[in-house]
Parts: structure tokens; sequence; C-alpha cells
């Protein structure tokens, strides 16, 4: 983990990483690479790709909520402006103190949003 923890720029990010029990970000890298790279590569294509026909062809009948952390250093901000921009309805939630790890600090927010919240069902 202090490999990765160097890596990162972003302080919200570091306090993150500080916060996981050790051998956390081993087990992520093991379950992203066990059954091989594919997977791997598979969202380093994705993410290179150009998402905007994608996005406008999605109908306006899908709620699409969008978080991004202010703080992101591994994906800019302005990724999450440009797609909300594209997509008919989608609800952009800048995190302004957040970083890429934002599930960790805002998952009840992100939850709820999703009708997921402590109080549903």
């Amino acid at each position: 983990q202090s490999q990765v923890r160097r890596a990162v720029r972003s302080q919200a990010d570091r306090r993150v990483l500080d916060s996981l029990p050790d051998g956390t970000v081993p087990g992520w890298m093991q379950g992203a690479l066990g059954s091989g790279p594919q997977g791997v590569l598979d969202d380093y294509l994705a993410t290179g790709s150009d998402w905007a026909e994608l996005a406008r062809s999605m109908p306006g009948s899908v709620n699409v909520f969008l978080f991004h952390g202010g703080e992101d250093h591994l994906v800019p901000p302005v990724h999450s402006i440009a797609l909300a921009a594209l997509i008919p309805g989608a609800k952009l939630r800048p995190v302004p103190t957040a970083g890429h790890f934002l599930f960790f600090t805002h998952l009840e927010e992100v939850m709820a949003s999703l009708g997921l919240g402590p109080n549903v069902g």
C-alpha cells in the first residue's frame, strides 16, 4: 500500500488509503488480475474510448448520477462534467473535498441516490 500511497497525489485519497487495513490494496490488485489481465486491459480501453456517442444514445428515462471528487488526480473532474453534459438528464454531484476514492468517504450519499440508503426496503 505504501507504493500506491506515494503515487497518489490527492490528500483526500491518501487519507482513505491510510484508513484501510494492511493488505487491502494488494487484495484489490489480486482481484483485478486474478483471472488474467484482460479485465484490466478492457478497463483501460474503455477509459480511452469516445463515450460521446454512447452518452447521447442513452434514453432520457435512465437516471444517471455522477459523483466526482474535486481532489481526484487520477481522473480529472472535467471528464465527469463533459460526460454529464452529454447524457440527457444526468445529475452531476461534485464533491470538492473528495478524491478518486470517493466511494469510501461518501458511500451513504451514493447509495441514497440509487434508492439504496439505510432506510430503504
